[in-house]
């Protein structure tokens, strides 16, 4: 294998409260299970720092930002990878997107019920789940959706993830205002056991992980305190980064969408067309010039 290293699990190597944007890849030798350690720092500050959410939100929007990167991790796509999640109250929308492999951005909605709250108490429990998967190279999209019935985003893709894939896998998330970070472990498929008890050991090692010890050790040093009796390849890690698509470009081309009278209505109710981004809270604002400019360049083409 390329591009792989053995991490030196000795204490002086360990560094402790992680403040990167990094995900290890690492395979159990001699076993058929993998995994993967995500942490998240600057690049989740940057993000909350772009929009206002209510403390509840924090938590489970960077759960689901992290779980959206550790599933993309497990798949080679040339694309997207969007989780999307659809509430009936509370919550109304979250969407974590990882795009080019290594960069994703995230947003949510929400009703007015969760501004104050503290705690996020069955915030996913009337909803759905959906897992889109979108092939640029091929123009087309896989999705799986799940009803949601579940208190947390981990239970809820622990349920997408017995319904829809034939891989066994588990996940364990945290998130708070400064960090995020998740873990994964995952069967290879196609590959038999060497060791009958690998996935049963593996799994229960993982499950004494807290969110505590995932926001606050380094990924080398959470590894070493779960798995430290078993022989690992960690893989050099991949740099994560928040990034938004949105441009004006687009936004032109949504607002040539809604078509210009429906454009010049709100010209005239507001004097200015403003558009804000959910991810990234860029705006746009387009004066009477700027309408003029877009609906003349779209009578030209």
């Amino acid at each position: 294998m390329t591009n792989q290293s053995v991490i030196d699990f000795t204490e002086e190597n360990l560094i402790k409260v992680p403040n990167e944007d990094v995900l290890h890849k690492f395979i159990f030798e001699s076993q058929n299970v993998r995994g993967e350690i995500v942490t998240l720092g600057p690049s989740w500050q940057t993000l909350l720092e772009r929009r206002t959410y209510p403390q509840a939100m924090v938590e489970v929007l960077g759960e689901l930002s992290v779980a959206a990167l550790l599933l993309s991790a497990t798949i080679k796509i040339d694309g997207t990878l969007a989780l999307q999640y659809r509430g009936t109250t509370g919550i109304q929308l979250l969407v974590a997107e990882v795009f080019k492999a290594n960069f994703f951005r995230s947003m949510a909605k929400w009703d007015e019920s969760l501004d104050g709250q503290s705690t996020q108490p069955n915030l996913l429990r009337e909803g759905s789940l959906a897992v889109t998967i979108t092939q640029e190279n091929l123009k087309q999209s896989y999705q799986g959706i799940v009803d949601t019935q579940q208190q947390t985003v981990q239970e809820a893709l622990a349920h997408y993830m017995a319904q829809s894939e034939q891989i066994p896998t588990r996940l364990w998330l945290a998130a708070n205002a400064q960090n995020a970070a998740g873990l994964m472990i995952q069967k290879i498929p196609g590959v038999p056991d060497q060791d009958a008890d690998a996935w049963n050991r593996i799994s229960q090692l993982a499950s004494t992980v807290s969110k505590h010890e995932l926001l606050e050790l380094a990924p080398q040093q959470l590894l070493r305190r779960l798995f430290h009796e078993e022989t690992m390849r960690v893989f050099d890690p991949n740099q994560i980064e928040f990034s938004c698509k949105c441009s004006e470009s687009r936004t032109t081309n949504m607002l040539r969408s809604l078509g210009e009278e429906e454009v010049r209505e709100i010209l005239d109710e507001k004097a200015s067309v403003d558009i804000t981004c959910d991810f990234c809270g860029k705006n746009y604002i387009y004066s009477e010039a700027g309408v003029d400019r877009i609906f003349s360049e779209s009578s030209l083409n």
